[in-house]
C-alpha cells in the first residue's frame, strides 16, 4: 500500500496513472481473500487496503485525494467490500 499512496502522491501522477492504480486495489483483495480466508483476516484485509487511502482522502494535495478515491471506489465496487467492518464502511463511504 506504501507504493501506491507514494505513486498517488507524484506530482506527475495522472488520470491513466491513478486508473491503474485502482485496479490493483480489487486484484490484490481477490488474491488475498478466498473462501477459507477466516472472517476476521478478510476484515482486517480491507481493513489494510483502505486505511491509507482513506487517510489521503482530506489531503491538500487534490491530485492525491483524487486518485485515492478511485481506488477506494474501486474497492467499494468489488465483491470483497462485503468483508468491510461497519466501521471501515462509514469511514469510507
Amino acid at each position: 500500500m506504501a507504493t501506491i499512496v507514494k505513486t498517488l502522491n507524484l506530482r506527475a501522477a495522472s488520470f491513466a496513472l491513478h486508473q491503474a492504480c485502482s485496479k490493483v486495489l480489487p486484484a490484490i483483495s481477490r488474491y488475498e481473500i478466498d473462501p477459507t480466508t477466516p472472517e476476521e483476516k478478510k476484515r482486517h484485509i480491507i481493513h489494510s487496503l483502505c486505511k491509507p487511502l482513506s487517510d489521503c482522502l482530506l489531503g491538500t494535495h487534490e491530485s492525491m485525494s483524487y486518485g485515492a478515491a478511485l481506488c477506494l471506489k474501486a474497492l467499494v465496487d468489488s465483491d470483497n467490500w462485503q468483508f468491510a467492518s461497519d466501521n471501515m464502511v462509514n469511514k469510507v463511504c
